[in-house]
């Protein structure tokens, strides 16, 4: 039965005529969303490393304030130039480096945050400056460290890289998502 004669009904919100036709979203296929799914856990995933860094170098950093000498791998070298600073001052220099490695960890803290949020400025910001750091390792020759920050430096350009994928499936999804 054909129904091209009876034409397209208005679509109505509230009561007022918004659209001479109504336009209705193709569902996408579902390897497609899975794959959009896989997508954005990596980029969650590279966008969560910038988490870590803050949190361990935290810890690290409340460690030294406490005498240890114990440090995780995965922390900020800056931090530790601070606290090593920190250990030759008193009571307010130490409270100024605590001041400033808060100070740090709080930004990379909110790299994470904008680049969970799909910002690639935030991963490429964080990447740098992860990188310059992981130059305090090698100046250092603190190897393993060094070895560290290139495999946390993989895991978020992973994230950024999967990024730009992401964003062209959406994109592409909106575009053909809906027809006239």
């Amino acid at each position: 039965m054909d129904n091209s004669q009876f034409g397209v009904a208005p679509a109505k919100v509230e009561g007022q005529v918004i659209a001479p036709e109504t336009t209705v979203p193709k569902a996408e296929d579902a390897s497609t969303t899975f794959a959009k799914m896989q997508l954005a856990a990596q980029v969650k995933s590279g966008a969560n490393w910038f988490y870590w860094i803050a949190s361990l170098s935290l810890v690290n950093t409340l460690a030294a304030l406490g005498g240890s000498t114990w440090r995780f791998l995965l922390g900020l070298g800056i931090t530790r130039i601070i606290d090593e600073l920190g250990q030759q001052m008193s009571g307010p220099g130490k409270v100024a480096g605590l001041v400033v490695e808060a100070f740090i960890a709080g930004f990379f803290f909110l790299l994470g945050s904008f680049a969970g949020k799909k910002n690639k400025w935030a991963f490429v910001v964080g990447m740098a400056l992860f990188g310059l750091d992981g130059c305090i390792s090698m100046l250092a020759q603190d190897w393993i460290g060094l070895a560290f920050h290139g495999y946390a430096l993989y895991w978020i350009f992973r994230g950024y890289s999967r990024l730009g994928e992401l964003k062209s499936m959406e994109e592409f999804s909106q575009v053909g998502s809906y027809h006239g």
